[in-house]
């Protein structure tokens, strides 16, 4: 079968260290473009590919070429939008990191844009593709639990360093930067829309920007199902990323950096641990599930299915982003929309 012929556009760390890197393993593509203005971004992209991709400072001259039939767009949050409708236009596949936009309506737009191209849109969750979170979904949907009630995610780390992300303006935020990961995933377990928002937050460290360095989101969903995150970015902890699920007849724990689950019964005193094992022979760079998620790309490209992380997966977690971000400005509830 012949491989995908793929093209990245931005060459930041995070398209050369979880893209790049993992693509090599991938025999689904051949990245075959590649796409920044910035000169040392390309040539620390060319060690990792060889000199085999053409070369574009100007993305709109990649979404030209005919050597390229999807792109993965990797570049600063506030271009997403305009960069993939127009990708899509030009009859590529797209693979948009997260958040696809900085709007709900900008959001409507790529939804529509790929429903019209009949092209594949996918967003860059690819916390919803690993094993970890997988195995977690799977047991609420199983009744593990029973009746799925509360969420939680405590996500502590360390500050943004010197980029666009201390940009409201260019990153839309830490809701939207960071932060969408985990609402997507809470809509991932819960497998409604979410309907209401309340948040507070501020900015209490941070001398560099105005963006939000904590906040404490919480979102409601139809059956009285409820999830709350907290976000911290002054912390001393090394990124920890903590899940916690409550049914009516127990509960879950999850650690991402270790893998690890807690299992709790409301019938039982003792709790069950184990680990979710990685794939034989499969480095996996970055993030859990970046692998995994582009895998999904290529076979979603080939079958013409709609992916897991889809443009409907991306507008309702921008939803609860933004609905957060106003709740925090205006101390109300904020409905959705949805």
């Amino acid at each position: 079968m012949d491989k995908i012929k793929l093209g990245i556009i931005g060459m930041g760390r995070w398209a050369r260290q979880a893209h790049l890197r993992n693509l090599r393993q991938l025999p689904q593509f051949q990245v075959t473009a590649v796409s920044s203005r910035n000169d040392d971004n390309i040539s620390k992209a060319l060690e990792i590919t060889g000199e085999g991709p053409l070369v574009f400072r100007d993305w709109t001259e990649l979404l030209e070429s005919e050597e390229v039939e999807a792109v993965i767009i990797a570049t600063p949050n506030h271009t997403h939008e305009e960069i993939a409708c127009l990708a899509l236009e030009s009859g590529k596949h797209v693979l948009v990191e997260k958040p696809p936009a900085l709007t709900v309506q900008g959001c409507d737009r790529l939804i529509e844009t790929a429903r019209k191209t009949d092209k594949i849109l996918q967003v860059g969750f690819e916390l919803r593709y690993s094993d970890l979170y997988r195995h977690v979904a799977e047991l609420i949907a199983g009744g593990d639990i029973g009746n799925l009630r509360l969420m939680r995610c405590m996500n502590f780390r360390g500050p943004f360093f010197g980029s666009w992300r201390l940009s409201s303006e260019l990153s839309g935020g830490p809701l939207l930067e960071l932060s969408t990961h985990h609402f997507d995933l809470f809509n991932f377990f819960a497998g409604e829309k979410p309907v209401r928002v309340c948040a507070m937050g501020g900015v209490n460290t941070s001398v560099e920007s105005d963006i939000l360095d904590n906040s404490t989101v919480i979102i409601e969903y139809d059956r009285s199902v409820r999830a709350t995150l907290l976000m911290c970015l002054f912390s001393s902890c090394d990124n920890k990323l903590k899940f916690g699920i409550t049914g009516d007849n127990g509960g879950i724990d999850c650690y991402d950096k270790s893998q690890k689950i807690i299992k709790h019964s409301a019938l039982s005193p003792n709790c069950r641990e184990y680990s979710i094992a990685s794939r034989a022979c499969i480095v996996e760079y970055e993030h859990h599930g970046t692998l995994r998620q582009m895998e999904s790309f290529a076979e979603c490209i080939r079958c013409g299915v709609l992916p897991r992380a889809n443009g409907l997966a991306g507008k309702w977690s921008v939803a609860v982003a933004v609905a957060a971000a106003r709740s925090i400005k205006e101390g109300i509830f904020v409905e959705t929309g949805l």
